[in-house]
C-alpha cells in the first residue's frame, strides 16, 4: 500500500536537527484514504526553540510540550506501517533525513521502499499551470482550494498531497519505476542567476548566491530579497538560517 508521508524539523544553534511533527495517510489503489497517522513531537531541547518557527505551524507552544518524545512518535509510527507499504514523500530532503533521525532517535533501520514523488508530479504535469514547486503550489495550480496558514503543518500537508495526487489520478505503478535523468541543454538556464539569493526547486531550499550546497544544481531561480522567497515557502538553508530567524 502506498503511504504519503511529511516531516516537519527544525535546527539547533549546533546544527542538530531536532524533529517536530511527522503525519501520514494511507490510501487506496485511487488515492482514497484509508488509514492516517499524525503526531507533534515533544522537543528534545526548548531552550533554542522559537516557537513562531514554521516547523511549529498547527500548534501551540503547550500542544507540543505536551507530545510525545521523538523515540516514542518513530516507534509508534514504525509500527503503524505494514512491512511491504512503500513511503512516498514530496521532497527527497525529507526521506534522508527521516531515515537518518529515525535510526537516531529510535534505532530502527527503516528498510521500506521510499520515492520522493515532485519529480514525478512534475514529469506528469509537464506543460500545465504549476507542475514545479511546492506541494502547495502545484495543488494550487489543479484548482484545490489549499489553507496557506497551515502550511508546514504535517497533517495539512499529507492531506493536500493526496488531494493533488487524487485530483490528477496519478498512475501509481509509474511510482515503481526510477525518473529518466534529466537531459540539460544549452537552452535551459537559471533564471536571474546573478541575484543574491538562489532558490533550488530539487529541494525547495533558498540558498545565498555561491552557497557550497549549489554546485551541483542545474536550475535555479533568483530572488533580491530574502523576504520574498521565504513568503513562498522555501526552507533557508543552513547558509542563511540565521538571516531567515531575524
Amino acid at each position: 500500500m502506498f503511504v504519503l508521508a511529511d516531516m516537519e524539523w527544525m535546527t539547533d544553534t549546533h546544527g542538530h536537527y531536532s524533529p517536530t511533527q511527522v503525519a501520514a495517510v494511507k490510501v487506496d489503489e485511487n488515492w482514497n484514504e484509508v488509514d492516517s497517522f499524525s503526531s507533534f513531537i515533544r522537543p528534545r531541547d526548548t531552550a533554542f526553540h522559537e516557537w513562531e518557527h514554521v516547523a511549529y505551524t498547527g500548534g501551540t507552544a503547550t500542544d507540543f510540550l505536551h507530545a510525545r518524545k521523538g523515540f516514542n512518535v518513530f516507534n509508534r509510527f514504525h509500527e503503524w506501517l505494514s512491512e511491504d507499504d512503500i513511503i512516498l514523500w514530496w521532497y527527497l530532503e525529507s526521506e534522508c533525513l527521516y531515515k537518518k533521525l529515525i535510526q537516531l532517535i529510535a534505532k530502527i533501520n527503516d528498510n521500506h521502499k521510499m520515492v520522493s514523488i515532485n519529480r514525478y508530479v512534475a514529469e506528469y504535469l509537464a506543460g500545465q499551470l504549476n507542475s514545479r514547486g511546492n506541494v502547495y503550489k502545484v495543488a494550487e495550480g489543479q484548482g484545490i482550494i489549499v489553507d496557506e496558514d497551515l502550511k508546514h503543518n504535517s497533517a495539512n500537508d499529507v492531506k493536500v498531497m493526496r488531494e493533488l495526487m487524487s485530483a490528477i489520478q496519478y498512475p501509481q505503478e509509474l511510482l515503481l519505476n526510477p525518473l529518466k535523468k534529466p537531459e540539460f541543454t544549452s537552452e535551459q538556464h537559471s533564471q536571474g542567476k546573478d541575484l543574491p539569493y538562489q532558490y533550488d526547486e530539487a529541494t525547495n531550499k533558498i540558498h545565498i548566491k555561491g552557497c557550497r550546497y549549489l554546485e551541483n544544481s542545474k536550475l535555479t531561480k533568483g530572488y533580491s530579497l530574502l523576504k520574498t522567497a521565504f513568503r513562498k515557502g522555501f526552507v533557508p538553508c543552513e547558509c542563511c538560517k540565521e538571516e531567515y530567524k531575524r
